[in-house]
């Protein structure tokens, strides 16, 4: 998951989205999720705290777990798409790859 929590990332984001006029950027590691649907509240809270964009990675949620496969990666950077759709405001996605 990294060294910050999803809630010192949405401060962060927050904080960083207020001081300045030009688009934001979170990174949220894996989603800080288990699974596409808590990605999404991620996505969704990230967009209200003022990012129009994240980086979603290719990470496990839980320490040492196995990345997840292209197929399950996939569809977590679908439902973090998919749930700012639904907020009707934009975002940039970047499905980073570690190797």
């Amino acid at each position: 998951m990294g060294a910050a929590g999803a809630g010192a990332v949405l401060t962060a984001v927050a904080r960083n989205a207020a001081a300045v006029r030009v688009p934001v950027g979170a990174d949220i590691e894996g989603g800080h999720a288990a699974g596409p649907a808590g990605i999404g509240d991620t996505v969704r809270a990230v967009l209200a705290a003022g990012a129009v964009g994240v980086t979603i990675e290719d990470g496990s949620y839980e320490p040492g777990g196995e990345p997840p496969q292209a197929a399950e990666q996939t569809q977590r950077s679908a439902a973090g798409r998919e749930a700012a759709g639904a907020e009707g405001g934009p975002l940039f996605v970047d499905a980073r790859v570690d190797t």
